[in-house]
């Protein structure tokens, strides 16, 4: 029930308003009066962030349950001119639900960031840097703008070495994994993760295809689509990796 909740957590780079938070206009809608609530700004790596955030919470006994969502609305944010960018985005959110002794058990989780990549990947205008009275002869400034080559090969090399690290901070290795729910960026850049790190593609969700490049909500929505489809079992190994702006990347592993 909402009034069990004690946290809710958004990930998302498309907030309703700067301020309040989305996740407190998420716990007004549902009644859930005894939930701290805060958002989370890790573009596509935001939802495995606040995965660990609100995993934190339930170890810290500040919550023994805790909603965490992904959720954007990248299209308000394209420039439609660019096709290097607007038509790989979608729309879309999902979320889970953590609770203490719920079955899952979140082994380990894994961040990282590289800030000298920030201009690989990013929305220049709109906040304090570019408000709104500065973009008046610019309003594309308000846009995303990526440099897809820098990025596709940051997002090849960081998928095998994230997903790595947090398995060797478990003592596991690939063989072990029974499911990885990537970032759905590129089917090229998975496939290339595939090849580096042994793992066969089949083992790799995707449904890019159908949803295209959902940024924070895309690990949730995949993986509730891996769940509907029966691709995990009591006791399968997943794990859960993303990278996005910042540079920022993120890797989850989950004894389910």
């Amino acid at each position: 029930a909402p009034a069990d909740l004690g946290g809710i957590i958004v990930a998302t780079t498309a907030p309703d308003t700067l301020c309040p938070s989305t996740a407190c206009r998420v716990q007004a809608a549902l009644g859930a009066n005894n939930a701290w609530a805060f958002d989370v700004n890790g573009a596509s790596s935001g939802f495995l962030a606040a995965l660990a955030a609100g995993s934190a919470m339930i170890a810290a006994r500040a919550a023994d349950s805790v909603c965490v969502i992904g959720a954007e609305t990248t299209s308000r944010f394209m420039n439609w001119d660019d096709r290097g960018t607007c038509i790989l985005f979608g729309d879309g959110a999902g979320a889970v639900a953590l609770k203490r002794d719920a079955g899952h058990e979140i082994l380990a989780v894994r961040l990282g960031a590289d800030g000298t990549g920030g201009d690989a990947l990013v929305i220049p205008g709109g906040c304090a840097a570019l408000p709104p009275s500065k973009m008046i002869a610019d309003p594309q400034l308000a846009t995303l703008r990526m440099k897809g080559g820098d990025v596709f090969r940051f997002a090849m090399r960081i998928i095998g070495e994230a997903s790595r690290a947090v398995l060797g901070q478990c003592g596991l290795s690939f063989d072990e994994v029974s499911l990885i729910v990537p970032h759905q960026s590129n089917r090229r850049i998975i496939a290339e993760a595939s090849a580096l790190t042994g793992v066969p593609l089949d083992r790799f969700y995707m449904n890019l295809d159908t949803v295209g490049n959902t940024s924070a909500a895309s690990v949730p929505v995949a993986l509730d689509q891996a769940v509907s489809e029966g691709r995990l079992s009591a006791g399968d190994l997943l794990v859960m990796v993303s990278y996005g702006a910042g540079l920022s990347w993120a890797a989850a592993a989950v004894r389910w």
